[in-house]
């Protein structure tokens, strides 16, 4: 029997041709390295996106067909603790203590005057503060920094 032996080639040959610019060849490294980084990325995002549970399609259908009645839509109940935090934070004391006050119901910093929060943003806080006590107790909206484990 004859043995046959193949050489094998020492290096990968590169396809590329030799730049001799320098700059030329920092650009081209510079588009390898940000390209080679989005395949990456790309390829992270899918993996991110095929780890997601499903979510059963008829489920969701059913549900974006149902009834909802307008007036419990816009009701929001609110804890006492939400309404207790949400009155301190419009007193004028408090908010003087900080640099801020409310004019034209919109609060706006004193000295710089710039409006932190709008008049529809304070319309909707204030609501909160007047909203209906939550049947729930403390649970349907937490206070800042409490955990709702009750969901």
């Amino acid at each position: 029997m004859a043995k046959q032996i193949l050489p094998v080639t020492a290096k990968k040959q590169s396809f590329e041709p030799v730049i001799r610019d320098e700059t030329v060849r920092a650009y081209v490294t510079l588009l390898k390295t940000e390209r080679d980084e989005a395949i990456g990325l790309k390829n992270r995002i899918i993996a991110g996106l095929r780890s997601l549970p499903g979510i059963p399609i008829d489920d969701l259908i059913a549900s974006g067909f149902r009834q909802v009645a307008a007036s419990k839509k816009d009701e929001a109940a609110v804890s006492n603790e939400v309404r207790e935090a949400l009155s301190r934070l419009f007193t004028e004391s408090n908010l003087a203590s900080v640099g801020l006050e409310l004019y034209r119901e919109r609060l706006r910093h004193i000295t710089t005057k710039k409006v932190l929060l709008e008049k529809l943003d304070v319309e909707a806080l204030i609501a909160l503060i007047r909203a209906p006590k939550s049947p729930l107790g403390a649970a349907a909206l937490p206070a800042p920094g409490h955990e709702n484990n009750a969901l």
